[in-house]
């Protein structure tokens, strides 16, 4: 059931446009505050080449969450229906399938049998009143492991050596005992990094270094749920914190330019910019699946949480404050929004 060594997300949230987009984009939202990589679907590209692009993300995740809003499956006895689709798909690849009901959901009396499993699963109805409540209990229903990114330690540590060794000092000024030889004095020597341009295959590294930890411990894990370098990225955490400008500022033309484009890539879209394309298809997590002239089509910046939009917005401004020359080209060959 794990999603396999190729897995860019742990969740799909399957939904029906009309009736389930809010509860869908919310619980998205949410998810990834706690932690999951989560592959929000915009039904408005479910054709052409995307079909088999959208059937192995489902694939590569662990769970599978389907929005059940009113009538949300009436249409399922069209064999083209989407949302038949990926259940379909879901249930035949052995996902763990999670129905999330609204109220007034009924399922119909019958269901096509590639689909009709989806009955028999445990799901949990939508409570606006207890939302919080209910995401803890659909969390306990997740395969899925979940990880937080956390400060390293390195600089406490170096602080408290520092300390150290000036205590020491200090004492043997005042009378005391030097440090000696095996005393447990240390000379600390810290490197201060240039935020100077990197080369284009290289991302550029955030401020203070960070490590990814676990949170549901167990015995074994799979490739598919551990969490993927932050080296992967040039600004790992833009959908779940809000970057300060002083962050940002010590980023080159280049790395705006890329972490602009990397919030765009994390979402799935492809670059006209061919520099670009090459850099995002080198991501183990990149998955490419909507072209330039379909991504604002078909609403997918709508999805942006929060820290998405104010971090894009604050990248667009320090671009345009340098009147960086990346920019311009982008703009000029429309390789960016």
């Amino acid at each position: 059931m794990d999603g396999g060594k190729n897995a860019r997300y742990d969740i799909f949230i399957c939904y029906r446009r009309d009736g389930g987009a809010e509860t869908a984009k919310h619980l998205r939202d949410v998810l990834v505050e706690r932690g999951y990589r989560v592959f929000f679907d915009t039904d408005s590209l479910r054709s052409g080449d995307f079909n088999r692009a959208l059937l192995d993300v489902i694939e590569g995740c662990t769970d599978f969450i389907i929005i059940l809003s009113p009538g949300s499956l009436d249409r399922c006895e069209n064999d083209g229906d989407w949302v038949r689709k990926e259940l379909s798909w879901a249930l035949s690849k052995d996902k763990n399938v999670i129905p999330i009901m609204s109220g007034g959901f009924e399922f119909p009396k019958t269901l096509p049998p590639d689909i009709n499993g989806v009955r028999w699963k445990n799901g949990i109805v939508v409570n606006v009143e207890y939302f919080d409540a209910m995401i803890d209990k659909l969390v306990t229903f997740l395969l899925s492991r979940r990880t937080i990114r956390k400060r390293s330690l390195l600089p406490l540590v170096t602080t408290a050596v520092l300390a150290f060794a000036v205590g020491a000092s200090l004492l043997w000024l005042l009378g005391g005992k030097a440090p000696q030889e095996g005393d447990g004095g240390s000379v600390v020597e810290e490197q201060v990094g240039s935020a100077g341009p990197q080369d284009d295959e290289q991302s550029g590294a955030p401020p203070e270094a960070e490590e990814t930890i676990d949170l549901q411990p167990e015995a074994t894990s799979t490739a598919a749920e551990e969490a993927i370098s932050d080296d992967e990225y040039i600004l790992p955490e833009s959908s779940t914190r809000y970057y300060t400008r002083e962050e940002l500022e010590q980023l080159s033309d280049w790395e705006l330019w890329m972490a602009r484009n990397e919030i765009y890539a994390r979402h799935g879209r492809k670059f006209n910019s061919q520099e670009a394309q090459d850099y995002f298809y080198g991501k183990s997590w990149y998955v490419g699946l909507y072209e330039p002239n379909e991504y604002d089509r078909a609403g997918v910046p709508q999805v942006y949480n929060d820290y998405e939009r104010y971090n894009r917005a604050l990248i667009e401004q320090i671009e345009a404050e340098r009147d960086s020359p990346l920019r311009r080209l982008a703009m000029a060959c429309q390789a960016s929004p």
